[in-house]
């Protein structure tokens, strides 16, 4: 018994009696798991506890631990998109967050892309899971998950294209922009207008070393993509 769970029979500081109390109490662990008298959930706790006592059991870190060590280490290809859809699910988790990582369940996933698809485009929502399941993969490798909660999750593309309609702005409500907004503000609509339409924050956070007076252009390294970008 000591050798199919895996319990040393010669360990410091303990009699067998001891180690072969401990192979017991292992092997009713293992069979509460075999017949399925438990959760899931609970099924994950008595393994991990199982590895934990023999020293094999990687510590599971809070969904915010794990998902700010993802983004320091590198996170996905495109940081910026991965950063964002870490902080807008963190966010959304509250307290939750704290929870341990394998605590996540796809019906929580699905929630959050539900929620997402009630304020922004589907491709951003798309864009929020494919950089979570990036990272949740890593876990699924790393031994720390038994899978990727967010692989069955779906986007719907229509919810986000019905909900959040947006049109350009008319000429009639650019004047109004300029007519009724603080001189800081309308001077950014008006830099947006002449760089072919950059976003707001874009604009905000141009330096004079962005403009090329002699070549008469405008470069810029956009937030959402990082691309590079002359006008």
């Amino acid at each position: 018994m000591t050798r199919s769970t895996g319990v040393r029979i010669d360990q410091p500081g303990k009699t067998k009696k001891q180690t072969r109390l401990e192979a017991q109490e292992q092997a009713n662990r293992l069979e509460m798991v075999a017949k399925g008298d438990c959760s899931l959930e609970k099924q994950i706790d008595v393994l991990r506890a199982m590895h934990a006592a023999n020293g094999k059991a990687a510590r599971v870190p809070s969904v915010v631990e794990y998902l700010n060590g993802f983004a320091t280490k590198g996170g996905t290809r495109n940081k910026s998109n991965s950063d964002r859809a870490f902080k807008e699910f963190l966010k959304w988790l509250g307290v939750d967050a704290t929870k341990r990582l394998d605590r996540v369940a796809k019906d929580v996933c699905q929630a959050f892309i539900n929620k997402q698809a009630e304020r922004v485009r589907s491709s951003t929502v798309t864009r929020y899971k494919a950089s979570l399941s990036a990272a949740f993969n890593a876990a699924v490798e790393d031994g720390l998950l038994l899978k990727n909660p967010w692989r069955v999750c779906r986007v719907s593309r229509e919810a986000g294209a019905s909900m959040n309609p947006r049109e350009a702005f008319t000429v009639a409500e650019v004047r109004l922009m300029l007519e009724k907004l603080p001189v800081e503000w309308r001077d950014m609509v008006l830099v947006c207008l002449g760089s072919g339409g950059q976003r707001l924050g874009d604009c905000a956070c141009l330096r004079w070393e962005s403009v090329d007076v002699a070549a008469g252009v405008i470069r810029l390294e956009t937030d959402k993509t990082g691309t590079l970008v002359e006008n």
